[in-house]
């Protein structure tokens, strides 16, 4: 009975490391969105007044994207577009109400 128990105590910690080596095989993914902060607001843009160790850090480490703009200027329209990867039009999202 304990060689059973030792058993499926060996197959559990197999089990997780093989889960861990395979998760590590994945790239972390962070997607940032900001409300009402342009590229200009960033100090990894090239602003010197605006201070953002943070983000500047995070973008030294990974990849940023230097070509990309909004689709519409309403957060929960725009927000709606980047989950879908429809337009505004297509998925219906139009304004912020509450």
């Amino acid at each position: 009975s304990i060689s059973i128990v030792m058993g499926y105590v060996y197959a559990l910690i197999l089990l997780a490391t093989a889960n861990l080596i395979v998760a590590s095989n994945h790239p972390n993914i962070l997607f940032m969105l900001a409300d009402d902060m342009g590229q200009w607001a960033a100090g990894t843009y090239g602003n010197p007044e605006i201070i953002t160790p943070n983000i500047d850090s995070l973008a030294a480490d990974g990849v940023k994207f230097d070509n990309a703009f909004c689709n519409t200027p309403v957060c929960s329209a725009s927000r709606a577009s980047y989950f879908t990867g429809r337009l505004p039009s297509q998925h219906g999202v139009y304004e912020s109400s509450i």
